[in-house]
């Protein structure tokens, strides 16, 4: 379960930087699944935190 999490945190990394750079080439729409992405990153990383806190 947790490889897939953080293969999920990885590719949702990757795809920010992708819309990132595409927003900077001047389409500024790319910044919403750019949004997207980084909160399921950072839901999925919680989720991991909080899994590993627990006995």
């Amino acid at each position: 379960m947790r490889w897939s999490s953080l293969l999920l945190v990885g590719v949702c990394g990757v795809v920010v930087l992708v819309c990132l750079g595409v927003a900077a080439r001047g389409r500024p729409l790319a910044l919403v699944p750019a949004g997207v992405a980084a909160a399921l990153a950072a839901r999925e990383v919680r989720r991991l935190r909080r899994v590993n806190r627990s006995p």
